[in-house]
């Protein structure tokens, strides 16, 4: 699955460029200004793209980016994941998304929509699936906690993560997908940071 990743990078001039005309937001700045973690040993596979270079080739032809890319570009996120400092990014799939829209109407009477219309949480939200520097997943499994770009930990244990609403995130088949700029780790749970707990009254 991971070379299906990075041969549909023949897609890539499809919205690059439209994606790196966002303005940098103040919280874009926020990630580029933090100096990343030193980068790890490549793991396998060449690197082909961007962070978001990569997100936008996999998408246009799966579709399966889609709500990711818009939320980042919404947050104004892209610039940062678009440059050359290393971040590893939880990337969660638009069908990870579609069950956390399930879940915020089944048990909040609110939708996705509601978080993407207030930038400060989806920001929040969005930073924490990204961690400063390249690390690849025996790296990640090996961790006891990830400090997210956010200030905020995320937990691991028995190969998964757990967030700050106590969910299981499972990694998908695709993970170690190697960029320019860091790695990037295909996410089957939106995570949750403690910023959507008490926004919810949790």
């Amino acid at each position: 699955m991971k070379a299906r990743y990075l041969l549909a990078l023949t897609a890539l001039s499809l919205g690059a460029v439209a994606c790196t005309d966002n303005p940098t937001s103040p919280d874009a700045n926020l990630l580029a200004k933090k100096n990343p973690a030193p980068a790890e040993a490549p793991g396998a596979g060449q690197a082909e793209g961007t962070i978001v270079e990569i997100a936008l080739a996999v998408n246009a032809e799966s579709g399966e980016f889609g709500t990711l890319i818009f939320a980042l570009q919404e947050a104004g996120l892209v610039d940062a994941l678009n440059g050359k400092r290393q971040y590893t990014v939880f990337a969660p799939t638009d069908a990870a998304f579609v069950n956390l829209d399930m879940m915020l109407q089944a048990d909040f009477g609110i939708g996705l929509g509601d978080i993407v219309a207030n930038t400060e949480l989806l920001t929040d939200i969005l930073l924490y699936h990204v961690k400063e520097g390249r690390r690849f997943s025996n790296s990640v499994l090996n961790a006891r906690q990830l400090n997210m770009a956010n200030g905020e930990f995320v937990f691991v244990g028995d190969g998964s993560l757990e967030d700050a609403a106590g969910q299981t995130i499972g990694f998908e088949d695709s993970i170690d997908i190697p960029a320019t700029n860091g790695v990037i780790h295909v996410v089957d749970t939106v995570l949750l940071p403690p910023s959507v707990l008490e926004a919810l009254g949790l």
